[in-house]
């Protein structure tokens, strides 16, 4: 089934998008009748500002992609960025998560052609597609996410690679997959997305679904260096799904879950690991 423009439920949206910009209108008007201006002035002040609201509205509903149908959504304890995937690239983008530091990623796995990838936690796809081209046509490559629209997001991406890439609804504590499935698993920003017992849960999966031999790279928070990392993390140490990593145990998880030959490899800005680790042969 192929969406449509004519299928996006926009009716609420656009009673939210007037409701914004009547209440910018009120706003300026109050802020203009308390400053003694004129009606003339009220109004351009109005329209400066109702303007730009709408129209960052109507970009962000334009970002949003169709209601690809997708199949019931999995149920998890786990944080869906749902909300973020309109700009979900930007973001990843502003903050340096960009070509070098996808480069990092794949170079940490060593994909050779004809070898079958699972990105869990895939987002909009970037990774994954890049992953497929790595692997060539005799190879496959997954992504899996919880969020429909991040799904929908790398389904309908037009940077779409030369080697097609299967995009679908799930979660790490339940793969949807066959035992020894895959030869690389990446686990990118997804860890400290879970609570401790998802975690262990989640590896045991990605376990279940490597090949013996199997590499798993996992990139997520890691004990901080250096002064704006430390504040940074000291914002987020009590939160129950990031104490463990920011301290420094992402490699006891991985050990603790049965993987091998487990170790750091990198790291970024001070505040990012990056780990790599063997299903024991």
């Amino acid at each position: 089934m192929t969406a449509t423009a004519a299928d996006h439920p926009s009716t609420t949206r656009h009673v939210l998008a007037w409701l914004c910009a009547a209440v910018a209108l009120a706003f300026i008007a109050g802020v203009a009748l308390w400053l003694d201006v004129s009606l003339w002035s009220i109004v351009v002040m109005a329209i400066a500002l109702a303007c730009p609201v709408v129209a960052l509205w109507i970009y962000a509903l334009g970002r949003r992609p169709l209601p690809v149908p997708l199949g019931p959504v999995p149920q998890t304890r786990g944080v869906s960025l749902d909300w973020l995937a309109p700009w979900y690239d930007v973001v990843c983008r502003a903050v340096g998560v960009n070509k070098r530091f996808r480069d990092l990623t794949l170079q940490l796995a060593a994909l050779r052609p004809g070898e079958h990838v699972l990105d869990v936690g895939c987002g909009t796809g970037v990774l994954a597609r890049r992953a497929a081209d790595m692997v060539g046509v005799t190879g496959s490559c997954c992504g899996i996410d919880v969020a429909p629209d991040m799904v929908r997001m790398a389904q309908q991406s037009k940077q779409a690679g030369v080697n097609p890439v299967r995009f679908s609804l799930g979660v790490v504590e339940e793969l949807a997959f066959e035992a020894s499935s895959f030869d690389v698993v990446f686990l990118s920003f997804v860890l400290h997305c879970l609570p401790p017992d998802l975690k262990e849960a989640g590896l045991r999966e990605i376990r279940r679904v490597l090949r013996p031999g199997g590499r798993l790279v996992v990139v997520d928070l890691d004990q901080p260096v250096g002064l704006l990392p430390r504040f940074l993390a000291r914002l987020c140490l009590r939160h129950p799904y990031m104490a463990m990593h920011l301290e420094g145990r992402t490699i006891d998880l991985l050990r603790a879950a049965g993987f091998s030959a487990v170790a750091r490899r990198s790291s970024w800005r001070g505040l990012v690991g990056f780990w790599i680790a063997a299903k024991p042969a």
